[in-house]
């Protein structure tokens, strides 16, 4: 149970400090251009970093590792505030892309190694829930902070939670130690290839799905006459909903199956993403994007849990680095298509990258469908 606290602590850091940063980033004057390079470099090493420090969470233990990537966070969240220029936020912000790398993988892989097998997707539930959560709040309490006194009571906010949860982490080093003697550690490595390959299928299209509603989706709702406060109000109920399922998700896998759980999510997401698209900006955005938000909380967990396999880091870090490349390609391949062809058009793209994936968890779980 201590591993909750910890998941929201680095989340709430990881996903505060983010887009407090690219604010503080144009209070400077810095062009939108230089802003989304920001965040490139940010997702970029959270990418490139997660199978290196997964594999080395293996070795060295996970708290050890997230100890490592929280101090990382914390550092950041302290520099931000002095850097003046472009090249220090660029600088700063490879540092907390990597922090970031390092911190995703292992947190995952520590619950898969705490839970029992016939348990994991419960364990991944409560995983999903912690930071979902933080992901839920702790943007509003960042925009809060910077209302009410400033960046820096901001990042401060930030620094907190970083360096409570390095805290946390150095105080459960010791009792990973004590399993270490005792045998009890799981070892890295890949494991079972076909369980990891349907959970990197279905990971990819979780990333091109969330990089799509984070990024092109409120264009494509203020484009369609939705005001901002219509917009947050209808991505948060997608995460409420999201999120609310998490837990009951890592049940269901662990009675019925994660795979299929995982493939019930990926098709009723299928269904969303094109209903979404069809509706034209009526009303039926609404249930639409709370169906499509149920989806996506079925998804997760399942997958995690799979990807854990016995809380190997590396396996975790090769899912991880499947969400970030659709993380990536999501919104890139969504933008043209939406300038190319319609403004609807990388909703049916999600609604294809879905199925297709959908399809590949089921021939490598080998489902009856």
């Amino acid at each position: 149970m201590l591993l909750c606290p910890l998941a929201f602590l680095g989340a709430f850091c990881y996903t505060t400090v983010r887009p407090t940063a690219s604010l503080y980033a144009r209070q400077l004057g810095l062009s939108y251009a230089q802003v989304g390079v920001l965040g490139f470099a940010m997702g970029l090493m959270q990418t490139l970093s997660a199978m290196p420090f997964g594999r080395l969470s293996d070795r060295i233990g996970k708290a050890s590792m997230i100890l490592m990537a929280l101090s990382g966070m914390s550092i950041s969240c302290a520099l931000f505030p002095l850097a003046g220029d472009y090249r220090a936020l660029l600088a700063i912000s490879i540092l907390l892309g990597l922090s970031g790398g390092g911190w995703w993988p292992s947190i995952a892989s520590a619950f898969g190694a705490a839970a029992p097998s016939r348990r994991r997707g419960f364990a991944m539930g409560l995983y999903s829930a912690s930071f979902g959560s933080a992901y839920a709040i702790g943007p509003f309490l960042g925009g809060l902070a910077i209302n009410l006194s400033g960046y820096p009571a901001a990042f401060a906010l930030c620094l907190v939670a970083g360096a409570s949860g390095a805290a946390l982490s150095a105080f459960m080093r010791g009792g990973e130690r004590r399993m270490e003697r005792r045998g009890h550690m799981a070892s890295g490595g890949l494991g079972d290839i076909r369980s990891l390959g349907a959970s990197c299928a279905g990971g990819y299209a979780n990333g091109v799905l969330m990089g799509f509603l984070f990024t092109i989706f409120p264009v494509y709702l203020k484009a369609l006459g939705f005001w901002e406060g219509q917009i947050g109000a209808i991505v948060m109920a997608f995460g409420i909903a999201r999120t609310a399922t998490f837990l009951k998700a890592g049940g269901l896998a662990d009675r019925h199956g994660r795979s299929r759980i995982a493939a019930l999510g990926l098709a009723i997401a299928a269904i969303a993403s094109a209903a979404i698209g069809l509706s034209g900006g009526g009303i039926g955005v609404w249930p639409s994007s709370i169906l499509l938000g149920l989806a996506m909380g079925l998804i997760f967990p399942s997958l995690t849990a799979m990807a854990a396999g016995g809380g190997s880091g590396f396996r975790m870090g090769v899912f991880e680095t499947a969400v970030g490349v659709g993380l990536f390609s999501g919104p890139l391949v969504g933008g043209y298509l939406a300038d190319a062809l319609a403004p609807e058009a990388p909703l049916y793209f999600c609604a294809l990258v879905a199925l297709a994936s959908l399809a590949a968890v089921s021939a490598l779980s080998k489902l009856r469908m």
